[in-house]
């Protein structure tokens, strides 16, 4: 009994995928994926019949490996970003805006160091020479 909308997207699907403990028949082919890409260890059997060659048979679901983990926080940030862009795009400007001040900070502290050390190398060359 698979537990899929129509309005389901890949990722959405891939999240519940990893988040269940048994996954169903029509999910097979979305199973086969996340092995392929080593989120799950799971067992995957392929049909050896003429007609359905190559097709997933079977799963054998061993849950997400722990890339599959890591895989489960990036979908669940797209999906929340995708579902609240207007939150996420505020964050974003807080961030480039900090970014921004690191920068100019970290530059005009560059040019006084500069200026300093010049005038400092001024001044000792006319004190020693």
């Amino acid at each position: 009994m698979s537990i899929a909308s129509p309005e389901e997207t890949r990722k959405e699907q891939y999240l519940r995928i990893l988040k269940q403990k048994h996954i169903d028949q029509d999910d097979y082919e979305a199973a086969r994926y996340l092995k392929d890409n080593g989120y799950t260890d799971s067992h995957i059997s392929f049909s050896k019949i003429k007609s359905t060659h190559g097709q997933v048979n079977n799963v054998i679901w061993k849950g997400p490996s722990s890339n599959g983990l890591d895989f489960i926080d990036e979908l669940e940030s797209e999906i929340d970003q995708a579902n609240h862009p207007s939150q996420h795009r505020i964050s974003d400007i807080k961030q480039q805006t900090t970014r921004l001040r690191e920068w100019h900070e970290t530059f005009w502290g560059k040019v006084i160091f500069t200026l300093a050390f010049s005038f400092i190398s001024i001044a000792l060359t006319f004190i020693f020479l």
